[in-house]
């Protein structure tokens, strides 16, 4: 199962459909809750989960579906621009080793090739071992993103030219 993801997301890279690299991802949100307040007592643990937690993220087709994967978690997200302003509203399943645990939802701004965002995550403790959605946890997530395909500001768009004498 896991060699069909890996087939799937070098597919992906192939196909161009790279996003952006999510340095602290959203997932769970147990990485930001429950690891990263133990920086100090346990620095080289803490370090290996952050980057345990690190996501690629490809785009599927253009109505704003994406896959992520990073060896902690992994998601599918419907992700949609709001009006004009450089916001974005994500929502999505996640997973944990391809099992699926729960869902999150967050809104992320944009500036540049970077993006920040916050959002909730409702995830169980299930696993492999013991598959049981019985216990669950809600946890503020957050995001922080650098895309390659959004390094410059894009361009405005022109209206449209009509012909002379066009009312």
């Amino acid at each position: 199962m896991i060699g069909v993801a890996l087939l799937l997301c070098a597919r992906l890279a192939a196909a161009g459909g790279f996003e952006r690299l999510e340095l602290l991802s959203e997932g769970d949100g147990a990485f930001l809750v429950e690891q990263a307040p133990l920086f100090a007592a346990r620095p080289g643990i803490t370090a290996a989960l952050a980057l345990a937690q690190v996501e690629a993220v490809w785009s599927v087709g253009a109505r704003g579906l994406t896959l992520g994967a990073g060896l902690s978690s992994q998601s599918v997200q419907w992700e949609r621009r709001l009006g004009d302003a450089p916001l974005r509203l994500m929502v999505g399943a996640q997973a944990r080793s391809l099992l699926p645990v729960g869902a999150q939802a967050s809104l992320g701004g944009q500036k540049g090739a970077w993006m920040v965002g916050a959002g909730v995550a409702l995830s169980a403790a299930a696993t492999w071992d013991l598959p049981q959605w019985t216990t669950w946890a809600v946890r503020p997530t957050a995001v922080v993103a650098w895309s390659p395909r959004r390094t410059k500001a894009s361009p405005a768009v022109a209206p449209p030219v009509m012909p002379e004498g066009h009312p």
